[in-house]
């Protein structure tokens, strides 16, 4: 039995303005994810990978197009609205870790929990739980800069994990990490899948392509061919 729809993007277009000219970022793209989806997004820089993963992180609209989320419609939603509906269903994963540099392991890791208005004695059960899944908990009185990157994306991995959405977003999660460490963050997001988690993996390395259980390529803002891995 196929497990519930959980992403439906039906012909997205996005179009960026720059003075008289214009650029189809994203051309037409429609694609169904399940819940418990391992999906890679490739393309070689252009391709609108970014710009797609910014359109299902309802971080951007669409021109044209509908982006159904949940069954819910999020295409075009008001600012105040996306940021509830991202806190809630969708973890980010980024390159850059976007770790907050004054704060340490485990306040980074709570900032989401803070957002939801969950209580300080809750927060404190859940945070230390994820840094424990992931291997951290003996560095969450460490900031970023006192942290490897490999401890730092797994710290970035806690805090996507601790509001448990619907759908973890990974954008070039391994970019910036040697070849051991991409092995061992590439372990935890198949053990996050094997648990149920939906991930979407953004990445221009076709040996991280290959992690995932199906990878769409992208060519001038089109899925111009689909692996199953």
């Amino acid at each position: 039995m196929k497990n519930d729809l959980l992403i439906k993007l039906d012909n997205i277009v996005k179009v960026y303005k720059m003075g008289d000219t214009e650029l189809k970022a994203v051309d037409g793209i429609s694609l169904d994810v399940y819940e418990g989806d391992f999906l890679g997004i490739m393309g070689a820089s252009g391709s609108g990978k970014s710009t797609l993963m910014n359109i299902i992180g309802i971080l951007d609209s669409p021109t044209e197009g509908k982006y159904y989320l949940k069954g819910q419609d999020v295409s075009f939603l008001k600012d105040s609205e996306a940021s509830r509906i991202r806190n809630k269903e969708i973890g980010f994963v980024f390159q850059t870790f976007n770790l907050i540099k004054g704060l340490t392991a485990f306040e980074n890791a709570e900032t989401p929990l803070i957002y939801s208005g969950i209580p300080k004695k809750q927060r404190k059960e859940i945070v230390e739980y994820y840094l424990e899944k992931m291997g951290i908990a003996d560095r969450m009185h460490h900031k970023p800069n006192q942290l490897s990157g490999g401890q730092r994306q797994r710290v970035a991995i806690a805090r996507a994990l601790v509001n448990e959405p619907s759908l973890i977003l990974a954008d070039e999660p391994t970019g910036n990490l040697d070849s051991k460490t991409t092995v061992e963050i590439m372990n935890l997001f198949h053990k996050i899948h094997g648990e149920g988690k939906t991930i979407v993996l953004v990445t221009h390395e076709p040996d991280i392509g290959k992690e995932t259980e199906k990878t769409i390529i992208l060519k001038d803002g089109k899925v111009v061919e689909e692996i199953v891995n």
